[in-house]
């Protein structure tokens, strides 16, 4: 059985509620660290109050330390060097929209916001798993033998053979 559009996982089933973020006010070199530390390509920079401001990602950073070549560190906040347009999607979103997004985008990950807030991030590994999940699952309902009709099964309580 085809999944509908309306069956598809959404953004808030798929997304990591447990972000790692950075501050606008962060230095470059603490972001650097931090983003190394954690194994990953980027994370999105928050305000205070949580409100998404942009993403800092590898590409920032090499942006950065190639400024900064000829000195010891990389100087100024990730602020001032981060991404400022950000393309976000809505707990609502569907795996397909999220897919089609990372793919033509040529984005490695999408920040879910609701109000103005991050809530989540979604990463490409993200939705592969959920892809993969979503296959397996088809692949199940494709090997289980098709389900009789209510005719069928009240034919074989009776013991008579199907029409």
């Amino acid at each position: 059985m085809q999944r509908s559009r309306a069956d598809l996982l959404t953004a808030a089933e798929v997304m990591n509620p447990e972000v790692v973020t950075l501050s606008p006010d962060t230095p470059v070199i603490d972001a650097v660290s931090k983003l190394l530390q954690h194994g990953f390509s980027g994370a999105p920079v928050v305000a205070e109050d949580g409100t998404l401001v942009g993403i800092f990602s590898e590409n920032d950073s090499l942006q950065a330390l190639a400024s900064a070549a000829f000195y010891v560190a990389p100087t100024g906040t990730v602020g001032e060097h981060m991404s400022r347009t950000v393309q976000t999607v809505g707990p609502d979103a569907d795996l397909l929209r999220l897919t089609y997004l990372l793919h033509e985008c040529r984005i490695r990950r999408l920040p879910v916001v609701a109000d103005g807030r991050l809530v989540g991030l979604i990463t490409r590994r993200d939705v592969l798993r959920a892809l993969d999940r979503v296959r397996r699952e088809r692949e199940k309902e494709l090997q289980r033998p098709p389900r009789k009709s209510k005719v069928e099964e009240i034919e074989a309580r009776r013991g008579r053979p199907p029409a």
